[in-house]
């Protein structure tokens, strides 16, 4: 098999997840998929793996160009989104914005009665909006199909991603204006909400690197979608797996216990694990290696005991244990610590995919949290500028590039759509850390980790 072939072979399933994205009256989901495989195959003919892009980063516009082009030259008087539907919430729940306001104790006639007059009221206020508008808000929050970010929006309607966002927050004024009761404030405000809504609680047992990615940003981005996290995080710096387990077996009370509720972060000292662990029923629960040794094989061992005496303290039992990959450190960094890797940077990556690879696996740990090629994806848009101090990362652009890992891994959902980042970011840089986020957690269930620069 070419060099060629083994990179179509290894991202069709990238094909597949930016094929679902499109919605056709023409084209079937296998159509499009046949269609951006086009795509694909063309991108394969120009990769140049010497300028260092990712595969994927540089794949997705020709494909998504091959489907769109396809959708294009096959569409009759049928939008590839028809603007005139009416206007169901989240297409994966088949709810409509009646189905929200649902009174199931109202008697039966009285309920059609409403219905009606619902329908009457959401139709008049819509018949407001020019068929554009419509068509961005419908895309923009998912009503019938998948949400698009508003770059999505901008290539499906030849627009720049800021006409976008001057016609969607035209359109809001508008409905806003014209809205004449209480239940259709309520339908327009329920548009921008998911339905189903996540709570996860979330405990990562770790140290500075997982102070680096839970505790600041990671509430905020599920807050802005509409979902609410339980963070814990059982703090030690530097703390290893034998560490872990040997505070474990021993009670020793070690950790500094931060909890992040409501958006708020407290702190409790001299805490055991075992009462961390016993607090919440943890939906989640993260295990990782301490940063300078994360790359060395031998440091896993005591890895499958760590996990069997975490899941026999969970008061739930249908726990999940998850895996943390961390971040190689700067290039400038200078330390004892990175001497065992030769002070090179990609050899400490390679070193800790390796024992991703061959050691994680022995503790029948399979999700994977990928913030170490997150980071490592940045640092070929943003050079070697992610870290503080060489190892923990930069308290902009580092902390919200692993918290947008984190966020979506969490909740499963695409996190370049959403609207939160801190005021010291700017909104283009924001995007970007978003991006790379979904491209490395794409990465990772194709199990790929080949990122040269």
């Amino acid at each position: 098999m070419t060099e060629r072939d083994k990179l179509i072979t290894a991202n069709m399933g990238y094909v597949v997840t930016l094929a679902r994205q499109y919605k056709s009256d023409i084209l079937s989901i296998d159509d499009l998929v046949s269609e951006g495989s086009i795509g694909l195959m063309k991108a394969a003919d120009k990769y140049d793996p010497s300028r260092g892009k990712p595969f994927v980063t540089f794949a997705a516009p020709y494909i998504r160009h091959s489907i769109e082009s396809a959708i294009s030259r096959l569409k009759t008087n049928t939008d590839v989104r028809s603007t005139d539907e009416s206007l169901p919430v989240g297409s994966r729940n088949n709810y409509t914005l009646l189905n929200v306001l649902e009174d199931k104790d109202a008697h039966k006639a009285d309920l059609v009665a409403e219905e009606n007059t619902l329908t009457d009221d959401l139709l008049r206020v819509m018949n407001v909006l020019s068929e554009r508008e419509q068509r961005v808000l419908n895309l923009y929050y998912g009503n019938g199909y998948e949400r698009q970010t508003m770059a999505e929006i901008g290539e499906v309607m030849e627009l720049k991603r800021e006409r976008v966002r001057q016609i969607r927050d035209q359109a809001l004024r508008k409905l806003h204006k014209a809205a004449r009761t209480i239940a259709v404030v309520l339908c327009l405000l329920m548009c921008s909400l998911p339905i189903d809504a996540k709570l996860v609680k979330v405990l990562a047992i770790g140290n500075s690197f997982s102070e680096d990615a839970v505790e600041q940003n990671l509430y905020e981005l599920a807050a802005a979608q509409g979902d609410s996290l339980v963070i814990g995080n059982a703090y030690i710096p530097a703390c290893t797996i034998d560490m872990h387990l040997d505070n474990l077996k021993n009670s020793r009370k070690k950790y500094a216990y931060r909890k992040v509720v409501g958006g708020e972060k407290k702190e409790e000292k001299n805490v055991t694990l075992q009462r961390i662990i016993l607090d919440e029923p943890w939906d989640i629960i993260t295990l990782q290696q301490a940063s300078l040794v994360s790359g060395l094989a031998d440091t896993y061992k005591n890895l499958p005991a760590l996990k069997r005496q975490v899941k026999l303290l969970a008061t739930n039992q249908k726990v999940d244990i998850w895996w943390h990959m961390t971040w190689a450190y700067a290039k400038s960094f200078k330390s004892a610590n990175f001497e065992v890797y030769g002070n090179d940077q990609l050899r400490m990556f390679n070193s800790i995919v390796d024992c991703l690879r061959k050691e994680v696996p022995k503790a029948s740990i399979n999700t994977i949290i990928p913030s170490g090629t997150a980071i490592r994806l940045m640092r070929y848009h943003k050079g070697d500028t992610l870290n503080r101090d060489g190892q923990h990362l930069s308290m902009t652009l580092g902390r919200y590039t692993v918290a947008s890992v984190w966020c979506e891994m969490l909740t499963g959902r695409n996190i370049d759509s959403n609207t939160y980042r801190p005021q010291t970011i700017n909104a283009e840089d924001a995007h970007l850390c978003r991006m790379i986020a979904h491209e490395a957690i794409f990465m990772q269930k194709l199990r790929q980790y080949d990122i040269i620069f």
